[in-house]
């Protein structure tokens, strides 16, 4: 059976997607389909009818984003630069996140009396495991379309989102830097000199790889983002 509200929806949600229209734009759009739908079911025609002419009326996806591209540039700027700065914190995050986790599996597997070498393999891997549940969990936060969890596009809508956002940011990078500091200082001080040492050079090599793959993998990450939005 047919829902006009339900159907009204859907058509916003994937005008939505677009960073071209706004949520005022959107408002206007969808108060000029909702008369026309009226008008149109004024005149005898049936619901389902009248949404679909009103929408091809309207204009379809495609030609109302561009419209709207020409009016929006500032807000499409501005959205973007968000997105670059979510980008830039999600990595911070992941980053202090992975380090103290690398620092606090190491100083546990020296403390359960782990060889240096063994101590910091379990750093390594403790590491890449924190840095990959910070970017996994954001992305999917990012991306959730449920209602029971918001985008971060919709958090950061308000003043007060942003606040809040930037507070809960901070805090949380606070937290993450001191646990690696304390656990670094910790483990110094239960292991010799040539142990730290060798944890030390690990880690070096771990990070050396880190910086030659993830380049890679943010084009290829770039490449198939691209050839998604084409499609």
């Amino acid at each position: 059976m047919f829902d006009l509200n339900e159907e009204i929806v859907k058509w916003r949600t994937a005008l939505a997607e677009s960073e071209k229209c706004s949520k005022p734009d959107l408002d206007e759009l969808e108060a000029h389909l909702r008369d026309e739908i009226e008008q149109l079911t004024a005149a005898k025609v049936s619901q389902e009818e009248s949404f679909l002419l009103a929408r091809r009326r309207l204009g379809d996806a495609r030609s109302l984003e561009d419209e709207f591209a020409k009016i929006n540039g500032v807000y499409i700027l501005r959205r973007r630069f968000v997105w670059m700065v979510a980008g830039v914190l999600v990595y911070m995050l992941a980053r202090c996140l992975g380090g103290a986790a690398g620092n606090a599996g190491a100083l546990f597997a020296v403390l359960a009396g782990s060889q240096a070498s063994v101590a910091a393999a379990i750093g390594v891997l403790a590491a890449a495991l924190g840095f990959a549940i910070v970017v996994l969990l954001l992305v999917y936060l990012a991306c959730k379309r449920g209602p029971g969890i918001p985008r971060f596009d919709r958090l950061t809508c308000g003043p007060r989102g942003k606040i809040i956002l930037s507070a809960l940011v901070l805090l949380t990078v606070f937290a993450f830097g001191s646990t690696a500091v304390l656990s670094s200082i910790l483990m110094a001080r239960a292991m010799r000199p040539d142990e730290i040492g060798r944890i030390a050079e690990i880690f070096a090599y771990a990070r050396l790889i880190v910086s030659l793959l993830l380049p890679v993998a943010l084009v290829a990450l770039l490449a198939r983002l691209r050839t998604t939005a084409a499609g």
